[in-house]
């Protein structure tokens, strides 16, 4: 509804919102006075804002959004900039032989920086001054900078939880946030949903900030105290194999016949089995029970890491999947599909797999509460 005014608007959300929980009331739920008038808020500075452009990928958006023009981009580079950089290098540093590298390299840098710039600017217009609002089990989002765009979303509406923290998100000690609401129509709803701003993402929160904002809604929740169970070492030997030793026999190969340090292919087996250590050890599950209620953690990553947390009456579908080794070993995959992604955890027992879909396919059959 383009065009109303702010105390219209504010009026429309209360009375939808006020019909929606009259449709969805439960007969097992008290909420007692003082949560339902308690309100909890957080609010993000817009320096805080500005690294979640250097942790995102909006660089990349950026720079697909001048993709159309790249040719001409790249004519105005070669002859208006390389150019001269490349006669910089050779007049006044000497660097005759290399001076078309090193403005080659120059460019590149200069790319990267606009792209890191354009990305914070992007961040900045999307979460200036951003506030966040929780009272009645509601949520209030408000932020932006052209353009004040305000999302409420009801609790029951979130499917799933996730929280993430990328190779730079790592260094600088920060995570994101994402309340996912149902998508019909599988990845590109999803993908839709986030387009149009319907997602809920909280940009830039430290490991006290993601624990407190959870803690709104799972009281229980504390992402460093979980207890996860990982997968089976039968993993870690077969993607050692798969992404470590072959690669490295390969590197061999081009060494013995490029003439080569066979230390090289020493390094790629080195790092190539470091990563996949990482990998292996972040693969982990969770299972919760608190007031009668049943929650999951499914954790995995490599370098950063992503949990994903879920009440396991949400669930839309739970199976399990296994090659013949796997069974030879009693080892299960296990699937389990949400309204808005998915959760896998790979090689666990198979009476450990059998369990949890069993369980969570009770809880999803059992609970009446409405979760759309």
């Amino acid at each position: 509804m383009p065009g109303v005014t702010q105390g219209y608007a504010e009026q429309m959300r209360k009375q939808i919102f006020a019909y929606k929980a009259q449709q969805q009331l439960e007969p097992d739920s008290e909420v007692e006075t003082d949560e339902a008038t308690e309100q909890s808020s957080l609010f993000i500075s817009n320096k805080e804002i500005a690294k979640f452009g250097l942790m995102s990928n909006m660089a990349i958006l950026a720079l697909a959004a001048i993709a159309p023009l790249i040719n001409v981009v790249a004519d105005v580079l070669e002859k208006q900039l390389i150019t001269k950089v490349e006669g910089f290098y050779e007049q006044e540093l000497g660097l005759v032989t290399s001076a078309a590298l090193f403005a080659i390299f120059t460019m590149f840098v200069l790319v990267v920086l606009i792209a890191v710039l354009l990305s914070v600017g992007m961040s900045l217009i999307r979460f200036y001054n951003y506030q966040l609002y929780f009272k009645g089990k509601k949520f209030k989002r408000i932020a932006g900078l052209l353009e004040r765009h305000q999302l409420s979303m009801s609790l029951d509406k979130v499917q799933s939880i996730v929280i993430k923290q990328n190779i730079i998100a790592r260094l600088l000690k920060r995570f994101t946030v994402e309340f996912l609401q149902a998508s019909s129509g599988g990845a590109m709803a999803g993908m839709a949903a986030k387009k149009n701003k319907q997602t809920l993402v909280l940009p830039v929160l430290n490991n006290e900030q993601v624990n407190s904002v959870c803690q709104w809604i799972y009281p229980w929740f504390n992402n460093s105290a979980l207890a996860f169970k990982q997968a089976e070492r039968a993993l870690w030997y077969k993607n050692l194999v798969l992404y470590a030793l072959l690669p490295s026999l390969l590197v061999a190969v081009f060494c013995y016949f490029n003439e080569l340090n066979y230390l090289i292919s020493l390094g790629v087996l080195g790092v190539f089995a470091g990563l996949v250590t990482l990998s292996y050890q972040r693969y982990g599950y969770y299972l919760h029970e608190d007031d009668g209620r049943f929650y999951m953690v499914v954790r995995k990553g490599m370098i950063g890491v992503h949990y994903r947390v879920f009440e396991l009456y949400k669930v839309q579908s739970a199976s399990s999947e296994s090659t013949y080794l796997m069974r030879r070993s009693g080892l299960k995959s296990l699937y389990i599909q949400l309204a808005h992604g998915f959760a896998f955890m790979p090689y666990i027992k198979e009476q450990d797999a059998d369990f949890v879909i069993d369980f969570t396919l009770k809880q999803a059959e059992s609970d009446t509460r409405s979760w759309m």
